[in-house]
């Protein structure tokens, strides 16, 4: 449903899709070993993320696209903070790795994704950023003079 979304009921769609993610990792109910069942709702939220991404990676607005980015990122980073070691959980973990290692950029900053015969589609609307760049650009904003010590 978010995939085809563009309206500004895209958000509350990720809203709900945050929540999942969120409560079936905030208690640990994954030992390790045993039950893991908890976490099979997460690993259909998480593989819907990852093909939002896909749709929304070459649409307007760009906004939506690094939300779900962000979204995923946050997820992994709660796989390490709750030490989730169960065979569901590690196949979160590598189908995501997997996803976000295919991403690539050009020589424009352009982001893109493979096709399924491996020719990559540059998004016109999602771009890198170095880790200087928004330094640079703060300091350009910035008056002559108007530098403090």
């Amino acid at each position: 449903l978010a995939e085809g979304c563009n309206t500004h009921h895209f958000n509350s769609l990720l809203d709900i899709l945050e929540k999942v993610v969120t409560r079936s990792l905030s208690s640990p109910v994954d030992s390790g070993d045993g039950d893991s069942s908890a976490l099979e709702d997460i690993k259909t939220a998480v593989l819907g993320l990852l093909v939002i991404l896909q749709t929304k990676l070459y649409s307007l607005p760009a906004v939506h696209a690094t939300r779900v980015y962000e979204m995923l990122i946050n997820h992994l980073q709660l796989h390490y903070k709750h030490l989730y070691t169960s065979a569901i959980a590690s196949s979160i973990k590598l189908q995501v790795f997997d996803f976000l290692l295919l991403l690539c950029a050009d020589s424009r900053r352009r982001l893109g994704l493979p096709n399924k015969d491996g020719v990559v589609r540059f998004s016109p609307y999602c771009l890198c950023e170095t880790g200087t760049e928004p330094e640079k650009r703060a300091a350009e904003r910035k008056a002559p003079g108007a530098l403090s010590p």
